[in-house]
């Protein structure tokens, strides 16, 4: 347990209204991604994977809201009762 412990506490704190997504990759893709944060980090900052693709969600989002919304965001999508 201790093992496990130790590899938690060094983990980042996650915030609060997060929500957590699956997302597979490609294994070429995967490691793409991987070069590049490595190659790119000092120039960047992002190091890590959740980094790089936060910062592509926003940026693809931005985009779409621009062209297709005004650059307005959207309204939440409506969630199904009782969830």
């Amino acid at each position: 347990m201790g093992d496990r412990a130790e590899r938690g506490a060094r983990r980042p704190k996650r915030p609060a209204d997060s929500t957590d997504i699956l997302l597979s990759l490609p294994t070429e893709l995967s490691e793409r991604l991987e070069s590049v944060i490595a190659y790119t980090y000092p120039h960047t900052g992002v190091k890590t994977k959740q980094q790089f693709i936060r910062a592509a969600i926003l940026r693809a989002c931005a985009e779409h809201e621009a062209r297709f919304n005004d650059g307005d965001r959207w309204p939440a999508v409506p969630k199904p009762k009782g969830t």
